[in-house]
Order: C-alpha cells, then structure tokens, then sequence
C-alpha cells in the first residue's frame, strides 16, 4: 500500500502473511522511500498496519522484523 499523508510525507506499507519477507526488489523500494524522507514498513496484521500508521505519525521512518 502506498499513500501520501499530510504535509506530502509518502507512507509505504508493504503487506505479509505471517511467516513471509518482503523479496529483495520490495525491501529496496522500502529503503528507497525512507531514503526519501517517507516512511516504510512490512505488517503482517490489522493490529502492525495500525501500529505502523502511528508510528509514521510520531515521524518515524523504517519499521519491520524479518520472519
């Protein structure tokens, strides 16, 4: 998912079943929206997609734990 909140911050969310990683081109397009001053994370759940979207609002930038 990617979106653009307030203020033009770019917001990329990259959606996984339990168990999976991002392959290497989505975990480099994750690093390059941080890069680019937006934030990127990896959930694996309604619960991290929420935490995240906090997250990002507190100006964080780069969020996810490889399975």
């Amino acid at each position: 998912m990617i979106g653009v909140v307030r203020g033009g911050r770019v917001i990329a969310i990259e959606v996984k079943r339990p168990g999976e990683n991002p392959t290497p081109q989505q975990r480099a397009w994750l690093i390059a929206c941080y890069r680019w001053g937006g934030f990127a994370a990896v959930v694996r759940s309604v619960d991290d997609a929420m935490a995240a979207l906090a997250a990002s609002e507190r100006g964080a930038g780069l969020e996810w734990n490889e399975q």
